[in-house]
C-alpha cells in the first residue's frame, strides 16, 4: 500500500510539474507577445510624434515665411513714405528759400507778382488716400 501511495504522489508530482511546464511556457509566450506589444507601442509612438515634429516644423515655416513677407512689405512701405517725406522735405526748403528771397524784395510790384506762386510753394500737399 505505501507503494502505491508513493507511486501515486509521485504521478500527482509528475503531472503538477508538467502542468508548471506548460504555464511556465505559456507565460513566456504571454511575456513576449506583451513585450512585442510594448515594442509595436513604442514604436507607433515614435512614428506618431515624428509626424507631429514635422508638422509643427512646416507650420513654423509657414509661419516665419509669412511673417518674413510682411516685414518686407512693411520695409518697403516705410521706406516709400521717408523717400516721400524727404521728396517734400526738399519741396518745402525751396518754398521757404523762395519765400524768404520775394520778402527780401525791395520793389513792391514784383513782389506782390511772386506771392501767389510762392503760396502755392508753401502749401500742404493734399491728405494722402
Amino acid at each position: 500500500q505505501a507503494r502505491r501511495d508513493l507511486e501515486a504522489l509521485l504521478s500527482a508530482a509528475s503531472q503538477r510539474k508538467a502542468e508548471m511546464a506548460r504555464e511556465t511556457a505559456m507565460l513566456d509566450a504571454k511575456l513576449s507577445h506583451v513585450s512585442k506589444g510594448f515594442d509595436q507601442v513604442v514604436l507607433q509612438m515614435m512614428l506618431h510624434f515624428q509626424e507631429l515634429h514635422q508638422a509643427l516644423e512646416a507650420r513654423e515655416n509657414e509661419l516665419l515665411s509669412d511673417a518674413r513677407t510682411q516685414m518686407l512689405e512693411s520695409i518697403e512701405h516705410l521706406k516709400a513714405r521717408r523717400a516721400q517725406l524727404q521728396e517734400q522735405g526738399g519741396e518745402v526748403d525751396q518754398g521757404i528759400l523762395l519765400a524768404s528771397r520775394v520778402l527780401r524784395m525791395a520793389g513792391a510790384p514784383e513782389m506782390l507778382q511772386l506771392i501767389p506762386h510762392v503760396q502755392r510753394r508753401l502749401a500742404p500737399p493734399p491728405p494722402r488716400a
